[in-house]
């Protein structure tokens, strides 16, 4: 198992931010944006994800084959840490 961490752009288009490994992984989304992104389903939207706050995080457990996607109204920089993959 690995540990990964990365750096993206999250905006309107859904991006995948973390996929469970084997074995499950966990995962931490900071979100270093001005303004609020939204994480859910590859379905996810600003109207029925779950809200991040700019400046806060979120932890997740993954179940193997799980994915956590993001989006946002416009770009904001998300740091992912994610071990077990």
């Amino acid at each position: 198992m690995a540990i990964v961490s990365q750096q993206i752009t999250v905006g309107t288009t859904i991006v995948l931010l973390a996929q469970g490994g084997d074995d499950g992984s966990s995962v931490s989304i900071t979100n270093k944006g001005t303004a609020s992104m939204y994480v859910g389903g590859a379905d996810v939207s600003t109207s029925t994800g779950y809200e991040v706050v700019a400046g806060s995080a979120l932890g997740a457990d993954l179940n193997a084959g799980e994915k956590l996607y993001g989006v946002a109204a416009a770009n904001q920089l998300v740091h992912i840490l994610q071990s077990g993959v």
